[in-house]
């Protein structure tokens, strides 16, 4: 008798137990999923905000671009909208460029826009207005140590001029003469391609690189169309 009196509790103990453990991993799996659902809710409301953010800021907010090559930053102008306004100095910027500091160089714009000579691969020529450089030209020009004597040859040539006592607003300092150059190197390349989508191929670099930045980085190619339509890139 006592062995069945035993039995019987060692059952209905294994059965509460069971029962117990089956409430408990169900409420386990609710908890669980509920923290996931909460988890992706956040993700996709983050992602809107952020995507929203981005495509209302980055047409109107103060943006830095700079080119680089060999390590070495050579160019750079503001860009709200309408005229770049050239940097005609760029001794801070080299310096927190090779600190590798980005937010210092970066400042107090709103996105930081890295070129290189690969960005303008596709560009075929610059117009200055009196000057007009092809692709080799305007990359040499950027690449050079006397940037204004370069630009002297070119606007003497080009213009059929004798000497080269010029007054043009590109003599202010070498700096200034690479930035009029990157400037419309920058704006011939607007004109035939989608500057954030050259992210993807690391022509350009885009800091601070937010979550919609990112995606449109990493997605591939076959659900990037669907993420650009739903409003995600600039």
């Amino acid at each position: 008798m006592d062995l069945f009196i035993i039995l019987g509790v060692f059952i209905i103990l294994a059965v509460a137990v069971w029962y117990i453990v089956g409430l408990v991993a169900k409420g386990l799996r609710l908890v669980i999923s509920s923290l996931l659902l909460i988890i992706l809710f956040a993700f996709v409301l983050y992602l809107y905000w952020d995507a929203t953010s981005l495509q209302t800021n980055f047409g109107s907010q103060p943006k830095l671009f700079v080119y680089t090559d060999q390590n070495q930053l050579l160019a750079g102008f503001d860009l709200t909208v309408g005229t770049p306004t050239i940097r005609q100095d760029l001794t801070r910027e080299r310096n927190a460029y090779a600190a590798g500091d980005l937010e210092q160089l970066k400042g107090s714009a709103y996105k930081l826009l890295i070129f290189n000579r690969q960005s303008f691969a596709n560009v075929t020529s610059a117009n200055l207005g009196e000057v007009t450089l092809t692709h080799d030209q305007a990359l040499d020009l950027l690449a050079s140590s006397n940037a204004k004597k370069d630009y002297v040859t070119h606007y003497t040539q080009q213009n059929k001029l004798n000497n080269t006592v010029i007054n043009d607003q590109a003599l202010v300092s070498d700096d200034n003469v690479k930035g009029l150059v990157f400037a419309a190197l920058v704006s011939q390349l607007g004109k035939q391609s989608d500057i954030t989508l050259m992210t993807r191929t690391g022509a350009i670099s885009i800091y601070p690189e937010t979550l919609s930045l990112k995606l449109i980085r990493l997605l591939p190619d076959q659900i990037l169309p669907y993420f650009i339509k739903q409003g995600a890139a600039p």
